[in-house]
């Protein structure tokens, strides 16, 4: 760091701060920054999001645009107006996008502000609107640049759905905030000779994550395994779907349903194996987490970190049978396990949020001296 240099003004727009991936993932990145010379301004759209309140406990600077989630429809004029004012009047070094609602009206309010504004893609997800495709392609030409959480993401969704105007395109993967955990948690795992192993899913409820498919699988593993257990780490419309399958699976009593928790820091070094079997994901900050205490994982195809992960993940298909398949030879084959977790253990240490802001303000310096 350079003392003698003037703070980047960054501001981060989001379209609603829920218990997501991408949100924890600003409140992570907007808490350690300041250490680094940026300045945060967050600015989320739908002024909504349970998650609004960690923001304000770390004293994140903030800014509500609207009041409901009806402020981020595409139509909006006034959302529009009042974005293009705030951005104005904060005056911002630079401006970062996450998500489609802030990718669509940060491109547009900055139109005539003219500061440089990167979009974060951080999934492989296929808009359905027509409407929202031709957004993305034409909002491209008022893109400075693109930045990717994979070299899927970039491949399958800012290639083909967004870059008409061949901006540049920096891959950067996610990071982990290694002093969330205990040091002595990083560090690779055993399986062999355990009374219990535990399976993990760790995200939000919602049908893109396919926990519908773990239940399947769980169900059909514990025909084999009866020391397994399940845990389900995370809340959304899906809970009560989830417990009904279980309960018509007749697994009930060995799914734990924990819910959103504050302290997966501390329930993740006591599980065994995490199993990602989503239908389109982002990069998983989830699965980095469970690398750096020694965790393996089973991932679908469509999650993009085993681009980075090869010998630490195992991909799968998305089916019960195959995930199950794959559940049931890591965790009977301790050699394999053994492995896979020392490999993830060296991965993780190779994300680390120190790494990963130096990286992102190399790239808003070289956008701000071009500006």
């Amino acid at each position: 760091m350079n003392p003698s240099q003037k703070p980047i003004k960054v501001v981060y727009i989001v379209g609603g701060l829920p218990y997501g991936g991408v949100e924890t993932w600003l409140l992570d990145l907007a808490k350690n920054v300041p250490d680094y010379q940026i300045e945060p301004i967050v600015i989320n759209i739908s002024g909504k999001g349970k998650l609004k309140n960690k923001f304000k406990e770390n004293k994140i600077s903030m800014y509500s645009v609207g009041n409901s989630y009806k402020s981020i429809n595409t139509y909006r004029i006034d959302t529009l107006l009042k974005l293009f004012f705030l951005i104005r009047r904060i005056n911002p070094d630079l401006i970062h996008t996450s998500h489609f609602s802030a990718d669509y009206f940060g491109r547009l309010a900055n139109i005539f502000i003219k500061k440089p504004i990167i979009a974060h893609i951080h999934n492989i997800k296929y808009e359905k609107k027509h409407h929202r495709r031709l957004a993305n392609k034409l909002l491209s030409f008022f893109t400075t640049s693109y930045l990717s959480v994979s070299k899927d993401v970039y491949k399958k969704s800012i290639a083909k759905h967004h870059n008409t105007a061949n901006r540049p395109v920096h891959i950067l993967s996610n990071m982990i905030d290694e002093k969330k955990f205990n040091k002595k948690d990083n560090t690779h795992k055993k399986i062999e000779n355990k009374n219990k192993i535990i399976i993990a899913g760790i995200g939000r409820l919602v049908q893109q994550k396919n926990f519908s498919l773990l239940i399947e699988a769980f169900a059909k593993s514990r025909f084999h395994m009866q020391n397994l257990e399940l845990f389900l780490i995370g809340d959304g419309p899906e809970m009560e779907n989830l417990k009904t399958k279980a309960n018509s699976l007749d697994i009930a009593d060995n799914t734990y349903f924990l819910g959103y928790r504050e302290d997966i820091p501390k329930i993740i070094p006591n599980i065994d194996l995490l199993v990602m079997p989503s239908a389109y994901e982002g990069f998983g900050i989830a699965a980095l987490e469970c690398f750096y205490c020694g965790i393996p994982a089973i991932v679908s195809h469509n999650t993009p970190i085993k681009d980075i992960a090869q010998g630490a993940c195992l991909p799968s298909k998305t089916t019960p049978e195959s995930l199950s398949q794959n559940i049931i030879y890591i965790t009977t084959h301790s050699d394999v396990y053994e492995k896979m977790s020392l490999t993830a253990v060296q991965i993780a240490q190779k994300h680390t949020i120190s790494q990963y802001i130096n990286n992102l303000k190399t790239l808003y310096r070289s956008y701000i001296k071009t500006a």
